[in-house]
């Protein structure tokens, strides 16, 4: 995704004519509407606006803050990177990841200021950057509570190059300039927090051939960024009157049935440690049915705080 400038709200969809409305803050609060809101829209524009701040980070200082990303493939053209499950680094410390902090927990007043912040096990890192092209006094304020910064000890100042270039004793209000079209980074100090990335999933694909007109069944377990597995199953065939029923051996009462092309099976969120064991009954006519090997999809066990 490209963006040139950035928006102060969600701005729609479907522009209809030539017009600024959209640029207002309180678009669409403020009508007159001139554009289709689609709500299941704002997650993944929320996303892409995430991975747009990041890769500004990454860019401005040149791969020196760069962190570990999946990829989100979205409907339409909503294709994002998506961040936060591992470790990445921001200059000399790699144990950092980045962490969203709810809105009140650390403000930074300036509205010419993006702000990105990643935490490390002994730092909280605030990244500043500067949208205009004139120097910017940032004013940030910090909740010690809801952030675990500790106040009282030294805090450093670090410029685009990861050199030090300020510092001082760390207080709840922190005025910082930041250079035009600029970054700077507050390594703040923190109460110690580890981090563990998920481990990897090991034999995560199984795969059984299926007598006509069903194909190949495949199978995969999915390890999402938020400690959450997922298993999806898919049939390659396309009988004309199918009927798939996936059963789980942890539920055998329960059952998911498909009846339509693509045959396929979703079922999340699943423990990671926890093993996946299933079998699929499939029918394409009167007294044609079968059942499918036994197949299992191990978990792996984490230390993944």
């Amino acid at each position: 995704n490209s963006i040139i400038g950035r928006f102060a709200n969600y701005p729609g969809y479907y522009i209809n004519g030539f017009t600024d409305l959209m640029q207002s803050a309180r678009y669409p609060y403020e009508g007159p509407d001139v554009t289709y809101i689609y709500y299941h829209h704002i997650p993944v524009q929320l996303a892409f606006t995430l991975d747009w701040l990041v890769t500004e980070a990454e860019m401005r200082s040149q791969g020196r803050i760069r962190f570990p990303w999946v990829k989100q493939q979205g409907y339409v053209w909503f294709i994002n990177r998506i961040y936060g499950h591992g470790t990445g680094r921001v200059f000399d410390d790699q144990t950092a990841r980045v962490r969203l902090l709810k809105p009140d927990a650390l403000t930074v007043q300036e509205k010419a200021i993006n702000h990105l912040h990643a935490r490390g096990d002994e730092l909280l890192w605030v990244i500043l950057m500067n949208d205009t092209t004139e120097p910017v006094t940032a004013t940030v304020r910090i909740d010690p509570q809801r952030t675990g910064v500790r106040l009282g000890q030294p805090y450093r100042v670090l410029d685009a190059e990861g050199r030090q270039i300020g510092g001082g004793q760390t207080v709840q209000t922190i005025h910082q300039e930041v250079p035009g079209m600029g970054l700077v980074a507050l390594a703040l100090p923190a109460e110690a927090q580890h981090f563990a990335a998920p481990p990897a999933v090991e034999g995560g694909h199984v795969q059984q051939p299926i007598a006509e007109p069903w194909g190949q069944m495949h199978a995969f377990r999915i390890r999402g960024p938020f400690g959450k597995d997922s298993l999806y199953v898919v049939l390659t065939g396309r009988p004309e009157n199918g009927r798939a029923t996936l059963r789980l051996a942890e539920d055998p009462e329960g059952s998911r049935v498909d009846s339509d092309y693509p045959y396929e099976f979703t079922v999340y969120p699943w423990p990671m440690d926890k093993d996946m064991s299933f079998t699929l009954t499939l029918e394409d006519g009167p007294g044609r049915s079968m059942t499918t090997d036994r197949q299992t999809l191990q978990g792996t066990s984490s230390s993944a705080d």
